[in-house]
């Protein structure tokens, strides 16, 4: 082989791993981008205490209208059983109260901004945000308002829970049910009455006139409260 041939050999051979190795490099950063990010920890909280539960994977929980709910702890446990139906409300209230805290704090910094901003920001645009920040303080107090209330053992009226279309509320306890299908069902005076358990159900049963008679009147306050 002369040196002509072996220059052109590796000019070959030089050419070649060019090639290769951009394609290499590509597929390896494709793996990479094809990763996905570490899932956030499970955070749960005692449905009792509300306090936050060191470990979710091991703590006690119990499940009720379809929900897990959490315990910190083996007392609280029997506690729930005690009134399962008061005690997942309060657990889901509290979860919408903190919900809406991230929405607020977001619509606070943004009119604290707007407010300090140069040029000054539009009258018609900084009122838009006060709107939206006083809305989602009174969305918090009203939520926490209903909790404060089944803490009490006070009635909760249908003025403060107005129903979305679809929902169903058992004729007794007035908590709300996940699925006509699981419910429990009594016919009286031609209309349907669902409950939440078996021993609702008993208890409609044990006096139905008067059940139904504040069950209607439930369903009749919720629906003048859900118009405009």
């Amino acid at each position: 082989m002369n040196r002509f041939t072996v220059r052109a050999s590796l000019a070959a051979a030089a050419a070649t791993a060019l090639l290769i190795l951009p394609s290499s490099l590509i597929l390896a950063g494709s793996v990479q981008d094809t990763k996905k990010p570490a899932s956030p920890p499970v955070v749960a909280r005692c449905v009792i205490t509300d306090e936050e539960v060191a470990d979710p994977a091991t703590a006690l929980t119990t499940i009720y209208n379809k929900k897990t709910y959490y315990f910190c702890c083996g007392g609280c446990q029997p506690e729930f059983s005690k009134n399962p139906a008061k005690y997942s409300q309060i657990a889901d209230l509290r979860g919408e109260v903190r919900a809406i805290q991230p929405k607020l704090d977001a619509a606070k910094a943004k009119l604290a901004t707007a407010e300090k901003a140069t040029p000054v920001t539009k009258p018609d645009a900084l009122a838009a945000l006060r709107t939206q920040v006083t809305a989602l303080e009174k969305q918090s107090a009203d939520v926490k308002t209903r909790i404060g209330k089944i803490e009490r053992g006070e009635t909760v009226v249908a003025a403060d829970a107005p129903a979305k279309p679809g929902e169903l509320y058992c004729a007794v306890q007035d908590s709300l049910i996940p699925s006509a299908d699981k419910a429990k069902t009594v016919a009286y005076n031609g209309k349907t009455y669902y409950l939440c358990c078996g021993g609702c159900k008993a208890k409609f049963e044990a006096d139905p006139a008067k059940a139904a008679k504040v069950a209607d009147e439930r369903a009749a306050k919720r629906a003048a409260s859900a118009k405009p």
